[in-house]
């Protein structure tokens, strides 16, 4: 490349940089609801995915699933995204994208069963004196989930 076009590339990307910051586009509007989304994400992970495996394959079940979605969409989402600001030349679209996945992330929480205040899935019984445990073993407890 010849230093005139490299001073041509410099100059494109001071233009769109002073574009992003100051043409006054709803651009905090979008980061906004990027971030809202990705809080719902974030706050339910921990505590959701777990409960979603029985508990002799919760470790591998969690890790390779998770691994797996990653790979695909955390993967592929620089080509996806690159790809969508340079055909259309708008520089929001990483925040689209987020906020598209955040949206879905919210309509999978619509279909998940909530989990509070029952044993996970394959776990032993929880029992807070032996006599309770007893109880529950007399009962067949463990076998009811």
């Amino acid at each position: 490349m010849t230093d005139e076009e490299l001073e041509a590339i410099k100059a494109e990307r001071e233009r769109l940089a002073a574009a992003y910051i100051t043409d006054g586009r709803p651009a905090t509007s979008a980061r906004g609801i990027h971030h809202a989304a990705l809080i719902c994400f974030s706050a339910t992970c921990p505590s959701t995915l777990p409960s979603l495996f029985p508990t002799a394959v919760r470790g591998a079940g969690l890790s390779v699933s998770f691994n797996v979605a990653i790979s695909l969409f955390a993967g592929t989402t620089s080509v996806v995204v690159g790809a969508l600001v340079g055909a259309t030349g708008d520089l929001d679209w990483p925040a689209y994208y987020l906020i598209a996945a955040g949206v879905v992330g919210v309509v999978s929480l619509l279909f998940l069963h909530e989990p509070n205040g029952r044993r996970m899935w394959g776990s032993a019984p929880a029992a807070a004196s032996e006599e309770e445990a007893r109880e529950l073993v007399g009962s067949g407890a463990s076998d009811a989930a």
